[in-house]
């Protein structure tokens, strides 16, 4: 019973920080493709789009599912990374690494993006400030 509550939590913490997310992770996202469409920088609003789309579809696709398979989990990491690293212009090593027998695409999971993403903010955050 308890085990089942904590879960429940989880579940529960997890949908409201995913809402609290999509609003500003997009506002800041538009304003990056402005940003580069002000700077004249066709390639990268058009690459920034395309990752931003790409992201936002998976976003969605994931927001009313409590389980997801693994690989949708690191797709959707992997494309965040992608779209911090164009927006705050850092060069981040970010990799990923799965043994062979692991079948990614059987594998349920709970969404950690959003964990990942205000982990990622903090720390960039605290780069661009010290």
């Amino acid at each position: 019973m308890l085990l089942e509550l904590k879960q429940k939590a989880s579940e529960l913490e997890t949908k409201i920080l995913r809402a609290q997310m999509n609003p500003h992770f997009i506002f800041n996202s538009l304003n990056s493709i402005n940003n580069f469409i002000l700077k004249n920088d066709k390639n990268h609003a058009s690459e920034y789009l395309i990752i931003f789309s790409k992201l936002i579809r998976l976003i969605l696709e994931n927001s009313d599912k409590q389980w997801i398979t693994l690989a949708n989990e690191l797709s959707t990491l992997r494309l965040y990374v992608e779209i911090e690293k164009m927006r705050f212009e850092y060069d981040i090593n970010f990799q990923i690494n799965c043994g062979k027998e692991l079948d990614i695409d059987s594998i349920k999971v709970t969404t950690y993006t959003t964990t990942i993403r205000r982990k990622c903010v903090d720390a960039w955050s605290q780069k661009q400030s010290g």
